[in-house]
């Protein structure tokens, strides 16, 4: 019985420690949950509101404190050069036949059919149940009649990583 209580606290102690790194990463807002937080009466937006520091690169992205404003260029780019690029989705790499990553990303992920599942898009802008891209992430890409493996392979995105991900994607996928 006594050997019990002590596995319990190991199982949790991945989870509450991923659970601590992702509060840690959410800005302080003062605790204002207003969603016109950060606008004008016009529907401008303020120079004074708050943004938020993607834990990957440390850029600022978005105005209204929720990752709002998140880019390609700025947030996504350098969390798939650190995962998707080395070996695999660059020239001559394992991945490359099902999607080349060489240049300018943004032109072969946004509004580009999936080569392994034509008929979904690699990202809908505005929509991640219709993006092939976070499927494969999500680890949901067999349920939408997708093949191959989860990626990335051999590593795992954190959860504030695939967060900004997902951001970016339901935010409309900003070049």
């Amino acid at each position: 019985m006594r050997n019990d209580l002590l596995v319990r606290p190991r199982r949790a102690a991945p989870l509450l420690i991923a659970l601590a790194l992702t509060a840690s990463a959410c800005p302080d807002d003062g605790g204002d949950t207003d969603a016109s937080a950060g606008s004008t009466s016009d529907g401008g937006s303020t120079t004074g509101a708050s943004a938020t520091t993607n834990p990957t690169t440390g850029a600022s992205a978005g105005s209204t404190g929720a990752m709002g404003d998140v880019s390609y260029a700025t947030d996504i780019k350098p969390i798939f050069d650190n995962y998707c690029m080395a070996l695999c989705h660059e020239s001559g790499g394992s991945g490359a036949s099902t999607l080349l990553m060489d240049g300018d990303d943004y032109d072969v992920l946004v509004g580009v059919a999936s080569v392994e599942l034509p008929s979904m898009m690699v990202v809908e802008a505005g929509d991640t149940s219709k993006s092939y891209l976070w499927h494969k992430l999500d680890g949901t890409f067999m349920q939408v009649g997708g093949s191959g493996s989860k990626m990335p392979l051999g590593k795992m995105m954190t959860a504030a990583e695939l967060s900004t991900v997902e951001a970016w994607i339901s935010g409309g996928a900003l070049p």
